[in-house]
């Protein structure tokens, strides 16, 4: 569904197995605030935090780091 909207990147498996819980998502609209992407992606699970990267000037890329209660969540 919010596929079409970005793409999920995972992890080496070294950092994969380290932080299981979390996904790397790119191509998000820059416009978007925590409550978009919780909308979006609390379908798959409960959320328990979400870092938004930021470029050098500290503007949105269209990139967040997603960190989902549990595991299965981030599959």
């Amino acid at each position: 569904m919010f596929a079409k909207f970005a793409r999920l990147q995972l992890t080496s498996s070294l950092h994969k197995r380290m932080f299981s819980a979390q996904v790397f998502v790119t191509g998000l609209p820059i416009d978007w605030d925590e409550h978009e992407i919780n909308a979006r992606f609390s379908l798959a699970g409960t959320l328990q935090k979400m870092h938004f990267v930021k470029s050098a000037t500290g503007l949105k890329t269209g990139k967040v780091v997603i960190t989902f209660e549990e595991k299965a969540s981030a599959e």
